[in-house]
């Protein structure tokens, strides 16, 4: 029996996708697990798999579009199955969505020409009856005068459309059932002369500043989706930080001594590396940070340790996970992060790659940074800061000597670690980090 195929959630914080390309078109045949389509979530592009099978009967949406998770992309079915009712099903779906969609506020619809309504008590009153308006004014109003009609047009495509001032009426839908999709609103934007909608302007700026020049533009996916963490992380959590600095000197020597037995340039190993497996073991002894706090005052308290590393990209950041990190080698982690930085670079990362992780590490060393406060990465509880290995000098068996230094910085969720817990973690961080040999590889 035909099926309505629609778009899942790849990554936990998806809420759209752009699908980037169909890898099967209408009429391939579809085996479970088979890969449909590839699909740019907020975090990387993901494969689109189906755990059923059949034949790929309509594929509903085009390369390049924008879908919100859960809207129908495809039908699945028997070859030759009839899919008529399905589409006039989906049709149906997308008018109620149409016709329940917030209306605007009045004074937002207002124009010069329409005083906005007034609300009394128990019932609207009818709206003021207002002389027709001259030809010539009509024409200045043509884009934002509201359809009357009923036009079929997807969520995206309207908010798109209110957004530059696009009237859907004056639109030819490419969707299926000649629904406007946001393509058709792009193109019209495109079209539209002296469209200033991606220039800034004064309303758009803090009150009381000039217009400067420059333009804006729509956010990437991924750029959303840590904007929308980031900003619920800081308003939610009650963020402390706690900064130790440590001697670097044996770091740098068990680095070195590492490198000496790796015959493949290439393939040696970062400080980077070495410091994921320090702050995995340093977490294993203060199993208390490897937490997450849970509604009701609850402490759920992860079995296993999991670090998300943090990698920058053109287009933002992403945070694959070391899984079980206190338990694999110094290159095994390495092997990993490489794997994981090619992935992010192609746009492969799947989502099994960036899920279940209990503990972040930001590195910004490299980048010359000596000390940062990282936001923490929900729903954890902890993230670590790393800064640039610097000479300082320092006093040494009573005489002054250059030495090497770094800083880690813990952000800690205080609801669920204290200061004194925070300390314990950083302490025993810095007692690896100046003396490495410890360490069993």
């Amino acid at each position: 029996m035909a099926q309505i195929i629609g778009l899942p959630k790849l990554s936990p914080t998806m809420e759209e996708g752009v699908l980037v390309r169909w890898t099967k078109k209408e009429g391939d045949s579809i085996e479970p697990g088979d890969c449909i389509a590839e699909v740019e979530t907020d975090k990387a592009n993901m494969d689109f798999n189906l755990e059923d099978e059949g034949v790929l009967l309509k594929l509903l949406i085009n390369e390049g579009d924008t879908v919100k998770a859960g809207e129908p992309v495809a039908i699945l079915g028997e070859l030759n199955e009839p899919i008529e009712d399905l589409i006039q099903q989906i049709q149906a779906q997308s008018n109620d969505d149409n016709n329940t969609e917030t209306t605007p506020s009045p004074i937002a619809s207002t124009t010069p020409n329409t005083p906005p309504p007034v609300t009394p008590p128990k019932r609207p009153a009818a709206p003021p009856t207002m002389p027709p308006l001259p030809p010539e004014a009509t024409k200045q109003f043509t884009k934002t005068t509201p359809n009357k009609g009923h036009i079929v047009a997807s969520p995206l495509a309207k908010k798109l459309a209110q957004t530059h001032h696009i009237a859907l009426d004056t639109l030819q839908g490419t969707g299926p059932g000649n629904r406007i999709i946001e393509r058709d609103v792009q193109a019209a934007i495109t079209n539209t002369p002296n469209d200033k909608s991606n220039h800034a302007t004064p309303s758009s700026l803090t009150t009381g500043q000039s217009s400067t020049a420059g333009t804006t533009q729509n956010m990437l996916p991924i750029q959303k989706s840590v904007a929308k963490q980031m900003s619920l992380a800081k308003q939610t959590i009650p963020h402390f930080y706690l900064t130790r600095t440590c001697n670097a000197d044996g770091l740098i020597s068990f680095r070195q001594a590492l490198n000496a037995t790796v015959t493949n340039k290439n393939e040696k190993i970062s400080f980077n590396d070495i410091l994921i497996k320090l702050a995995a073991v340093s977490l294993a002894q203060t199993p208390q940070c490897n937490v997450s706090y849970v509604e009701n005052n609850q402490i759920h308290t992860h079995e296993h340790i999991n670090i998300n590393v943090a990698i920058a990209l053109t287009q933002g950041i992403v945070t694959p996970v070391i899984h079980n990190a206190d338990h694999k080698g110094i290159a095994q982690i390495h092997n990993e992060v490489r794997d994981f930085i090619q992935h992010a670079t192609n746009k492969t990362l799947k989502a099994s790659m960036l899920q279940g992780g209990t503990f972040t590490l930001s590195n910004l060393g490299m980048s010359n940074i000596d000390h940062f406060e990282p936001i923490i990465n929900l729903p954890q509880a902890a993230i670590l800061g790393i800064g640039a290995i610097r000479k300082e000098p320092v006093v040494r068996d009573e005489t002054i000597v250059v030495g090497h230094r770094i800083s880690f910085t813990l952000s800690c969720d205080h609801r669920v670690i204290d200061g004194a817990l925070g300390a314990q973690y950083l302490n025993a961080l810095a007692i690896l980090v100046e003396n490495p040999q410890f360490l069993s590889l």
